[in-house]
């Protein structure tokens, strides 16, 4: 499995837990396997299946599987379609993605209601939060790509990461860098 894997921890709500993974940090799993019969010359059969030799260590009854990070490995999707996004607004016209974006729209919305609603002064907002249970759990994942498909303009990206060096003005400032 290339995506990896995550810890997880279970924090108590009112009615069950909530899982809370961490997906930016490097997990190791270290895995007690028994051997095949002696003097078979054969490996665990995980250490045989594994693909990714380089982050496999073994000793005589343990294997330690080291995976990057999850959102490491995400990051190249994450970047295209947050150029995408920024192509074509459209596509994300009424989401929010942080605090900041939620009072922008709020701002703007609240701006038209009172023009709007100057004729009725007994008319008042009102604002509505839902949480959708196990949301993210109930997507299917070849109907969330038929939708994506069409917003994807190209059938093959590049993604390029670079790293740039300025020099400070002062002479003994240290050296700057962006990513």
């Amino acid at each position: 499995r290339d995506l990896g894997i995550s810890r997880m921890r279970m924090l108590p709500k009112l009615n069950g837990m909530r899982p809370i993974v961490n997906l930016s940090k490097a997990t190791r799993i270290r895995l007690r396997v028994p051997y095949a019969p002696q003097n078979s010359g054969a490996e665990p059969a995980d250490i045989r299946n594994f693909n990714n030799k380089r982050s496999l260590k073994s000793n005589s009854n343990h294997i330690t599987l080291s995976f990057k990070p999850i959102n490491m490995t995400l990051q190249n999707v994450y970047q295209v379609m947050k150029s995408e996004a920024s192509s074509n607004p459209i596509l994300l016209a009424c989401s929010v993605f942080s605090y900041d974006d939620v009072l922008h729209h709020m701002y703007a919305f609240m701006r038209t209601w009172r023009v709007l609603s100057g004729s009725c002064p007994g008319l008042k907002p009102y604002i509505v939060s839902a949480d959708i249970a196990r949301a993210f759990d109930n997507i299917k994942l070849h109907k969330m790509m038929e939708v994506l498909q069409p917003t994807l303009a190209s059938p093959e990206y590049a993604v390029i990461r670079y790293s740039e060096v300025t020099p400070a003005l002062a002479p003994m400032a240290p050296v700057k860098l962006r990513h």
